[in-house]
């Protein structure tokens, strides 16, 4: 299993601080600061969008420029 690292290591974490699971608003203060998994969706999100790990955090994939936009 691999372990969750939180937002900076999620497939879908952008650059500028904003995730598609959570658009057009803001994500949660739980999930950014881990205090929830989001391994499944939560009741609020309009989408299934969950964590997807990825080795590179997105300070190293926005540096390299392979980061979502």
């Amino acid at each position: 299993m691999i372990e969750y690292k939180g937002c900076q290591y999620c497939l879908y974490f952008r650059a500028d601080g904003t995730c598609p699971a959570f658009a057009p608003g803001l994500i949660p203060i739980e999930i950014v600061s881990c205090q929830i998994k989001h391994i499944k969706p939560l009741p609020n999100q309009r989408n299934t969008i969950v964590y997807v790990h990825t080795e590179k955090s997105i300070i190293y994939r926005y540096k390299t420029g392979n980061y979502q936009s």
